[in-house]
């Protein structure tokens, strides 16, 4: 359980730069997502698997956003140094339950997008690699959550669960995670691109979908940007609470523009 901070922590720190930073990506997603509920149901009057999906990747969003902002009241933006032990004990478990979050946010968004596939392109084609992908995306997915839930409490060094069950370091998870999520991105944007360059309409239409679409590469870049910031925190360089904020800003803008 989460225990008030009652004390400040003292010396520099980087909250509001977090606090901005994962606030208005989380504006912009959540405008996105009312939108969209209120066109399907005020305007095409139809509800889709793919719009159902997209809610529940916002609210592990919105949940995500909230775990990053109440983090730093106990001590992430801030350098390690100066966070007391009980405090960044808590700071590491809201750490640990918001990448639990950020997983599930990011493969929900995905697989909403391709059911989205599914439903507007329906060759076979489109159908074949709209189907393998999302085996795919679940298929990395749930080990990256089971890896997440084992991954060792930086404190102790040992398991969330006990010391007696094996864990492993999160930030190696981090890294394979983004690689992987980064390369489903431009593939989900390569596998749509030759569709709608196909489509009989006006090339000025055609190029301005082609350019929607490949909107979906900033998600790509922006995930870099995150791989980046994670191998930030290494060994040499263990003020993780201070470093975690350029984490915590990429994380929602990559969620933000997916």
């Amino acid at each position: 359980m989460i225990s008030p901070r009652v004390q400040p922590i003292p010396g520099e720190n980087r909250v509001q730069k977090i606090l901005i930073g994962i606030t208005i990506p989380q504006i912009l997603a959540f405008f996105f997502v009312l939108g969209r509920i209120i066109s399907r149901i005020k305007i095409v009057r139809k509800w889709s698997a793919d719009d159902t999906l997209i809610v529940i990747a916002w609210m592990n969003a919105f949940t995500l956003t909230v775990l990053f902002g109440v983090a730093t009241q106990y001590g992430q933006g801030h350098h390690i140094s100066d966070v007391p032990l009980d405090l960044l004990k808590t700071s590491f478990m809201i750490t640990y339950t918001s990448l639990m979050s950020y997983q599930l946010a990011l493969c929900f968004t995905k697989i909403s997008i391709l059911v989205f596939y599914l439903r507007v392109f329906p060759g076979r084609r489109e159908l074949w690699l709209s189907w393998i992908t999302i085996g795919i995306v679940v298929s990395y997915s749930i080990p990256f959550l089971i890896l997440d839930a084992l991954q060792c409490d930086p404190t102790t060094k040992a398991s969330f669960f006990g010391s007696g069950v094996a864990c492993v370091r999160p930030r190696n998870i981090m890294i394979v995670s983004a690689i992987v999520h980064t390369m489903t991105d431009i593939w989900m944007v390569a596998m749509i691109i030759p569709v709608v360059w196909s489509l009989q309409i006006a090339p000025r239409q055609k190029y301005s979908l082609v350019a929607i679409l490949s909107l979906g590469l900033f998600v790509a870049v922006a995930s870099v940007a995150r791989i980046l910031s994670i191998m930030k925190a290494n060994d040499s360089d263990p003020d993780i609470t201070w470093i975690i904020a350029d984490f915590d800003i990429v994380s929602l803008k990559v969620l933000a523009f997916t």
